[in-house]
């Protein structure tokens, strides 16, 4: 019997940059090692391999055929139970689903909070980093129009400042919050934390128990946030780059 592929193609990365990307998940070593042998046989450009943050023999087989390390993500978690009312910024209007007009200023406001953002993109100094944060903006957008899930925007003075996108259908009881900003200018004020108190009603409207999220190790300020929400650390994970010409600079590019 013929194993499943470990690496698949990743379309918008690869018009995104302008190479051949692959992306896989490694859960043990031999998963690890044999995704090394499919890396080379692929003729990828570049492979973008995650794994869990233990044990830690499954990131040294990824190091052993020459993945570097780009980010760390960790994952939270926490129930969601039903509210009888919803919380203030929702019931005044503060925080609210999206419309076709916030698209356009909210995309600026991701591209404000992603840019240089230290995630596995702008880690890589292969990668050109304006096009590395046009893929947020272009996430935000795609999230805009995914059939199921919830845009939620926060305001200022009636000004959309800040969003977070709602993940519904990936599996019966959790919703997971899949990308969120908050407008430099709109920071500290709040926002943040009324986006998630509306991101848990609106998950428990749906018939959710559990509410999920992640973000790089070090974007501490959210963390925060989801914690003061009930939410715990649950899950954490290595993303990892690798060249198929070994190559880690950006003036030697394939």
């Amino acid at each position: 019997m013929t194993e499943a592929a470990l690496l698949s193609p990743s379309s918008l990365d690869s018009k995104r940059f302008g190479v051949r990307v692959l992306r896989g998940l490694a859960s043990t070593v031999p998963d690890a090692t044999r995704m090394g042998r499919e890396a080379v046989a692929s003729g990828a450009d570049l492979v973008i391999a995650r794994c869990p943050t233990t044990p830690p023999p499954v990131a040294q087989a990824l190091e052993a055929w020459g993945c570097f390390l780009c980010d760390t993500l960790v994952y939270f978690a926490g129930a969601v139970s039903p509210a009888a009312a919803p919380p203030d910024a929702l019931a005044s209007g503060r925080v609210r689903r999206l419309v076709e007009a916030d698209v356009a200023p909210l995309s600026l406001v991701a591209e404000q909070a992603f840019s240089g953002f230290a995630g596995h993109y702008h880690a890589d100094a292969r990668l050109d980093g304006a096009r590395a944060t046009a893929g947020y903006v272009e996430w935000f957008q795609n999230q805009c129009r995914q059939a199921d899930g919830v845009v939620l925007v926060s305001t200022t003075g009636g000004e959309p400042t800040g969003f977070l996108t709602l993940k519904l259908g990936a599996s019966a009881d959790d919703a997971e919050i899949v990308l969120n900003a908050v407008s430099p200018k709109a920071q500290g004020q709040g926002s943040y934390d009324a986006l998630v108190k509306a991101a848990k009603h609106v998950a428990a409207q749906q018939g959710k128990t559990r509410l999920k999220v992640s973000t790089q190790l070090h974007n501490l300020a959210p963390q925060k946030v989801w914690a003061r929400n009930g939410l715990e650390p649950s899950d954490s994970f290595y993303t990892f780059h690798w060249w198929a010409d070994g190559a880690r600079d950006r003036s030697a590019k394939p």
